[in-house]
């Protein structure tokens, strides 16, 4: 158990264990769960019942959800990017390409459309996003 921090002036992000003393831009979310949120080798094992009229979209979910299984707790969206950066939203698989290329983990994320995970810090990102990386 932990909690989020949130700067909203920056966008970085950090878990942590405890609540800081002093908060200045940031927001806190928690107490909440700060480990990884699925279990790969569980993830990995289960077998889809072909019968299903939903197997397309499942397995879809079960992909995505093998590669945010070691990803920090928390996620970056397109759009707060773009606008830490004044520029345009790159596209997902853009930017999944960029952080990749630059050593970074990166996938998409189950909990929104234009949200990433990634092991890349916010400086790292806006630079990628700059174009400066």
């Amino acid at each position: 158990m932990g909690y989020l921090i949130r700067d909203k002036r920056t966008g970085d992000r950090k878990k942590v264990v405890d609540i800081p003393k002093e908060l200045g831009s940031e927001q806190i979310a928690g107490p909440l769960w700060i480990g990884d949120i699925h279990d790969r080798t569980y993830l990995k094992n289960m077998k889809l019942d072909e019968s299903l009229g939903t197997n397309k979209r499942l397995k879809k979910y079960l992909e995505l959800w093998i590669e945010e299984a070691e990803m920090p707790p928390y996620f970056y969206d397109q759009n707060e990017v773009a606008s830490l950066t004044k520029t345009q939203p790159l596209s997902l698989d853009d930017m999944m390409q960029r952080l990749k290329k630059h050593g970074f983990s990166a996938c998409k994320t189950h909990f929104s459309p234009t949200g990433f995970k990634t092991d890349a810090e916010m400086d790292d990102i806006r630079d990628l996003v700059e174009g400066t990386a």
